[in-house]
């Protein structure tokens, strides 16, 4: 017989919480590491524990158990436990790329804490299929091996080289399809006897080495033996030494996995190698291997709220700390720690995907608002201190400054809609004609001192308004107002408020009519369905029946969308819409489109089977359909009350578009996929789904780079393309379904609440990049902030100020940020190459620069960068992230 290694891997899969909530696995946790820690004292050949690649399990342990913490770090200090690299493990597909990044950076800083290194392992057991670039983001803190299943299919090898785009590679292990992680486990899992003197317990442990002998052309077996929430088996060391006697040829090593990594290394060239996103559906029916494919949609308001959160802590508020120290003021960086540490805990692969209990996604309601609360005192805090200030004693003037702030690393040519406060006894007013309603009079000049027209589209009077941290409020009177805004990158434009009085008027408006609006790039139509016409005219190319809603049945799960046999599907195609034109300026035209679905009410279960019910419910889906002037895409903001049950809801895209391709957003890339499903899949246990991940943008072009694009901030992460004669593009809005993992069905998960979507659909060509896209999606993720401050009269706006601008041709922003070390005199970029072509780009500071270093993605020192005085200049190869930390004068 051959030599060959066997490596026994001993851990557990830890759901921190599921089928039961948090403290009901914290509780089996504490039992676990207690046992554990005993088990080390009581068995000195007992070598090596895995932590699942997870450190948030030490601090709920120590929190109940503090006083075996010491024993606890010992046995890590000693690495006999290992632990990290992860906080928590995680979904990739519904967590952006800077939030895998901060999990993977906190538990490194935890493991520091504990007194070790982080195992730098890519250990990826149960999430829901993989993200192309997780390689490369594994890579960035030193992990070149991973292990997994879920993605691949039956005949994927068992040892292989993951390839991202960039050209970044782990060696992998690919799991058994059968039980997984937890192999190992289930050869003593339901014995009585579960010692080596039981017979089963040997044959079971012959089978499965030769079965893994069979699975691998390198010699070199993997025994995995973490199931879920498992304890370690006290027979260990016995099994190791039986199968050193059942195979003397082999050499057996129950030590940190890198080992064996470091051993399938040695056989590189011989590995085959699979690019890109993993996302296979299995072929049979198997206790693990399955895809799991629709937790992209379940519970949609809990992927609206994290990405909320997302979007605050890294297209504002983490910017905005950076800026401030730039300024000379420093924010609690310390908050920013605590609000991820909150969002961090909701992104295990079961919180985030929506399929455990009810009281788990209660809990994690509680978690996102704490984080929103967090960004929001931080952002309040920024505006006091970076804006200027009212000034004091100007008695009866009433004069002021408009202050526009942008936190995105790019400069925004928008329409934007802020609240004007004025005093209630404000003197310029004017009505229409003969005292019908009285409005505030007053022009707006910009730094150079054009006059701006706007648009006044609402007045509320007698607003109260709390001043921040001040222990009173303000009565105001409220003028919201539209008007086209110039605002520099990363910086503030200002604008004066005059009072005027007489009246003001700006009655040239964007072209529209009852149901259509154009500007000089697009024309929207509604029609009499409430769908839309999108004519582009760059290209003349004319796309129609956008956004018809579809609604089908649904008796699946947090995991699985399934349609009953016996089902209707429910269209607004034939329905009538009521179109109402809300607003019209010289900037900005916005209409309100209101649809009523009839859909069944809820599914019926009885003796002749499953079935929609014949009794239905009436939707109201209420549309704010936007379109700017200088926008080529349409804005939408779409509505409506949840009070069916037992459904799914989906709008559709039809691109007239037949090509065979799609493009889809996710992490750091922008993959291309085929249109349509595997056919083949026909007879899997797990059919290939239309439905695939998003990070919210996707679309379809032709032959000539042509086409449409979904963009959408928050919560959508779902699409498909269907192989269809109109080139049709889908987005699930939403499933409600009433089985939970383990009960008889809850009715958290139907969802019955009003739920919210935004999004946009731009006209794209050859010209429009992915990054292009990004930078529109940056754009509705975040609000232009606006502060007023009282000024005397006469006071001139401040010529606009840029603090930082990123830029270059397919080049986006991930971050600008505050190191992590705290170095007071540093900011750190993380920029990513969003083409497949070769680009160079720049990173622009207002300060000085003086000294530019590239890091790893844990922010640690990799080589110094080229920079001359305010700029820094660089080339990135095709899908390549790139970390700079640039220290700036005082």
């Amino acid at each position: 017989m051959k030599k060959f290694d066997i490596f026994y891997f001993s851990s557990t899969h830890w759901d921190r919480e599921w089928y039961l909530d948090f403290q009901g696995f914290r509780y089996r946790l504490a039992k676990l590491i207690d046992n554990l820690i005993d088990l080390f004292d009581k068995d000195p050949d007992y070598q090596t524990f895995h932590f699942d690649g997870q450190t948030v399990v030490l601090e709920d342990y120590s929190e109940i158990t503090p006083e075996k913490k010491e024993r606890l770090a010992e046995l890590i200090r000693e690495r006999r436990i290992l632990i990290g690299p992860w906080y928590v493990m995680p979904d990739e597909f519904l967590v952006s790329g800077e939030s895998l990044i901060r999990n993977l950076m906190q538990g490194h800083k935890i493991c520091k804490e504990w007194g070790t290194e982080a195992w730098k392992y890519g250990y990826i057991c149960d999430i829901f299929g993989h993200i192309a670039q997780m390689p490369q983001i594994f890579n960035g803190f030193g992990i070149k091996y991973s292990t997994l299943g879920r993605g691949l299919t039956e005949g994927d090898p068992a040892f292989f080289r993951w390839q991202a785009p960039d050209g970044s590679e782990c060696i992998n292990f690919t799991l058994e399809p059968e039980h997984g992680y937890g192999s190992f486990n289930y050869i003593y899992r339901f014995e009585e006897d579960k010692s080596i003197d039981n017979p089963n317990v040997v044959n079971n442990i012959k089978n499965y080495i030769e079965m893994e002998l069979e699975r691998s052309e390198q010699p070199i077996v993997l025994l995995m033996d973490g199931l879920d929430h498992s304890e370690a088996a006290i027979h260990t060391t016995d099994y190791i030494k039986k199968i050193a006697e059942l195979y003397p040829e082999a050499t057996i090593h129950h030590v940190n996995l890198c080992e064996q990594g470091k051993m399938v290394e040695a056989h590189r060239d011989e590995l085959p190698v699979i690019k890109g996103e993993l996302n296979k559906t299995t072929q049979e029916k198997h206790g693990y291997f399955n895809l799991i494919t629709n937790t992209l949609s379940s519970w949609y308001p809990l992927k609206k709220a994290n990405d909320e959160c997302q979007n605050m802590l890294e297209k504002e508020i983490e910017p905005l700390l950076a800026l401030a120290r730039a300024q000379g003021v420093e924010l609690n960086h310390n908050f920013v720690d605590v609000a991820y540490k909150h969002l961090l805990k909701n992104h295990p692969h079961d919180s985030i995907c929506g399929c455990s209990i009810d009281k788990v996604h209660e809990d994690m309601k509680y978690r996102f608002s704490q984080a929103k609360g967090i960004c929001k005192v931080l952002r309040g805090d920024y505006y006091n201190q970076c804006t200027r200030k009212s000034d004091k004693d100007i008695g009866e003037k009433y004069e002021s400054i408009l202050t526009l702030h942008n936190a995105l690393p790019f400069p925004i040519d928008k329409t934007v809609t802020v609240d004007l406060e004025f005093k209630p006894d404000y003197p310029a007013q004017y009505c229409e004609p003969f005292d019908y309603e009285a409005i505030n009079s007053f022009k707006i000049y910009d730094a150079d001192g054009n006059e701006i027209a706007y648009k006044v589209v609402d007045i509320k009077r007698n607003k109260k308004r709390q001043v921040y941290i001040e222990p009173h409020e303000l009565i105001k009177d409220i003028h919201t107002v539209t008007f086209r805004a110039q605002i520099p990158a990363c910086g503030k434009a200002e604008y004066k408020i005059v009072p005027v009085y007489h009246a003001v008027r700006y009655l040239k408006t964007m072209t529209s009519g009852m149901d259509y609006a154009e500007n000089d790039f697009i024309r929207l139509d509604i029609l009499h369905n409430g769908s839309l016409k999108l004519t582009d005219k760059k290209t003349g190319k004319i796309y129609e029946n956008i956004g018809n809603l579809v609604d089908d049945g649904e008796i699946g799960d947090g995991w699985y969308h399934a349609n009953p046999v016996n089902d209707r599907m429910v269209t607004s195609v034939g329905g009538a819409a009521v179109i109402e034109k809300v607003e019209c300026g010289p900037s900005r035209c916005v209409f309100k489109v209101t649809r009523y679905l009839e859909v069944p009410e809820e599914m019926q279960f009885d003796s002749f089977g499953k079935r929609r019910s014949e009794k239905t419910v009436q939707l109201q889906i209420v549309s704010f359909v936007g379109i700017s002037a200088e926008s080529r895409y349409v804005d939408v903001k779409l509505s409506y009350k949840n009070i069916a049950k037992d459904h799914r809801m989906r709008m559709m895209i039809p691109t007239g578009i037949t090509t065979d391709r799609y493009f889809s957003g996710q992490a750091f890339y922008c993959c291309d996929r085929k249109v349509g499903i595997n056919y083949d899949t026909q007879d899997w246990i797990e059919s290939d789904p239309y439905e695939k991940a998003t990070n919210g943008v996707f679309g379809k072009r032709d032959e000539n780079g042509c086409g449409l694009a979904f963009i959408s901030p928050v919560g959508l992460h779902e699409c498909a393309a269907f192989d269809d004669n109109d080139g049709t593009l889908g987005v699930t809005l939403s499933r409600s379904f009433r089985k939970t993992v383990f009960t008889d069905g809850e009715p958290g998960c139907q969802i019955n609440e009003p739920l919210s979507y935004s999004f946009a659909i731009a006209a794209i060509d050859e010209d429009v990049q992915y990054s292009d896209l990004l930078k529109i999606q940056d754009m509705m993720s975040t609000d232009v902030f606006a502060v007023l401050s009282n000024v005397q009269e006469g006071t001139l706006p401040e010529k606009p100020t840029s603090n930082f601008e990123v830029g270059g041709k397919g080049i986006a922003t991930s971050i600008i940020k505050c190191p992590q070390s705290g170095e007071k005199d540093a900011v750190i970029f993380r920029v990513f190459n969003a083409s497949g072509e070769t680009s160079e780009g720049f990173i622009h500071s207002l300060k000085q620069i003086t000294k530019a270093e590239y890091t790893d993605l844990n922010e640690e020192y990799i080589s110094d960068a080229e920079y001359s005085n305010n700029d820094v200049r660089f080339t990135l190869e095709p899908w390549k992230i790139a970390t700079f930390k640039l220290y700036l004068k005082a």
